[in-house]
């Protein structure tokens, strides 16, 4: 968990975009690759349109279309060279002509766009002038125009369309590539889904989308995790529960024998019958501890969080469960050797689980602890931890009345709900159990 939130802390440092800032950056690019591709496409048309306007006499074939158009207008509307409205209606039409209409030398009509005086010498004007036919005679008609307007305007519009593709295209490439991701994403899941946890979801980039593939394999790990440890405890329920109905077995079928002699009279004496009774209540007593066992391995094992409500040293918390059990244990003929150094450190804990980890190390210790040797409990204090160590050496012949390891399994677990640890170590003949707890910080 740590370290999950320690690399989110530090993706959110060094991150530098966002999916938004990504677009504004796929934008400026490709406005700035559209605009010099704008540039270079202008150039190459406006030399082309150059190249054609000058090898095929371009501008000598429109004026003389541009000439026949506006002898057939003259006769269709049988104008005269001096209906100046009518003329410049059609010359506003073309809007690329320029025209001035001379009769016996004079100037009648002048839409040139260059005053009449500078017109009166028609040696000024470089066009040829066109005999046409008007309503009242024939009349000398310039005709210039600017016929490369239109293949120049056509041309720029080209070149815009083209240059609006060529930006279309490289944001569509560019926003392609993180749908790509995003379809890629939507499968990772859809295989999460169908139970395939062990398929690694790959993170990429530096944006949301790298966070939330980030999540997502974060959130699989959890899930594989959760479930192994699903597994493996219904596969230790599985091995615990068949162990227990054979250690179960042997004291009931024990408690079984003795009660069919005592039932079928066979006992000889008085004496006879209260051994058989002592050794049904052993027995008995035998099937109760294991069953009580069970039932705490049951309750531990039910997954609810619990309330560490007490907090305080070492020493305030373990002086009381320690004398009690160094007392007991007294009392059974062990000897007990503790070394103690305290401090200031606290710890927070559950208190009923301090009794019932005492009760079970206390049991422990009963069962397997050679009295021969001392018990030795020591405090033990660490970087982050500090708890109690507890050692001591373990009989050549013991009785296997705990093989499922119940009592163990239960400190673990305990141990585990207050964010502790239980450490075993067997070496040889020693047996050492070290209870580990977090450090509260002051």
């Amino acid at each position: 968990m740590r370290q999950w939130i320690r690399r989110q802390l530090e993706n959110r440092k060094n991150k530098k975009t966002t999916i938004y800032m990504e677009l504004l950056k796929l934008l400026i690019l490709s406005f700035v690759i559209s605009f010099a591709f704008l540039i270079v496409v202008d150039r190459v048309t406006d030399n082309l349109v150059d190249e054609y306007y000058d090898s095929i006499d371009y501008e000598e074939r429109e004026t003389n279309r541009y000439a026949r158009q506006f002898q057939n207008y003259i006769e269709k509307k049988d104008l005269k060279s001096t209906d100046k409205k009518k003329l410049d209606k059609w010359v506003l039409k073309k809007r690329v002509l320029l025209i001035a209409i001379y009769k016996k030398n004079r100037i009648v009509y002048n839409c040139s766009g260059v005053s009449a005086f500078a017109l009166e010498d028609q040696d000024n004007l470089s066009a040829k002038p066109y005999k046409l036919k008007f309503a009242d005679g024939k009349a000398s008609v310039y005709i210039q125009g600017v016929y490369s307007y239109e293949l120049y305007y056509y041309a720029e519009i080209f070149s815009i369309i083209l240059t609006f593709i060529v930006f279309f295209s490289i944001v569509m490439i560019g926003i392609r590539r993180r749908m790509k991701y995003i379809r890629q994403l939507s499968n990772d899941i859809k295989i999460l889904e169908a139970g395939n946890l062990d398929y690694e979801i790959q993170a990429k980039g530096k944006d949301e989308l790298y966070e939330l593939a980030l999540g997502l394999d974060d959130m699989r790990k959890s899930l594989k995790k959760q479930f192994e440890v699903k597994n493996e405890v219904m596969k230790a329920n599985s091995k615990m529960v068949t162990e227990m109905s054979h250690d179960i077995r042997t004291p009931l079928t024990s408690i079984m024998l003795y009660s069919e002699i005592i039932r079928s009279g066979k006992c000889r004496d008085e004496d006879q019958f209260q051994g058989y009774l002592e050794k049904i209540d052993q027995k008995t007593k035998q099937l109760k501890v294991m069953s009580d066992r069970l039932f705490n391995y049951s309750l531990i094992n039910v997954d609810q969080e619990i309330q560490l409500e007490k907090r305080g040293t070492l020493e305030q918390i373990f002086f009381d469960p320690l004398s009690e059990m160094c007392g007991y244990l007294e009392q059974q003929g062990y000897q007990i050797k503790p070394v103690f150094l305290f401090k200031d450190t606290e710890i927070k804990v559950h208190d009923a689980y301090i009794s019932r980890i005492i009760d079970n190390v206390t049991s422990n210790i009963v069962k397997y602890a050679d009295p021969e040797f001392p018990i030795i409990i020591r405090s033990l204090y660490v970087e982050d931890d500090c708890g109690i160590v507890l050692e001591n050496v373990v009989k050549e012949h013991t009785e296997n009345e705990e093989s499922t390891k119940i009592g163990l399994s239960n400190i673990k677990k305990m141990m585990g709900k207050m964010c502790g640890e239980c450490r075993i170590e067997e070496r040889d003949d020693l047996f050492i159990m070290t209870l580990l707890f977090k450090k509260e910080k002051k």
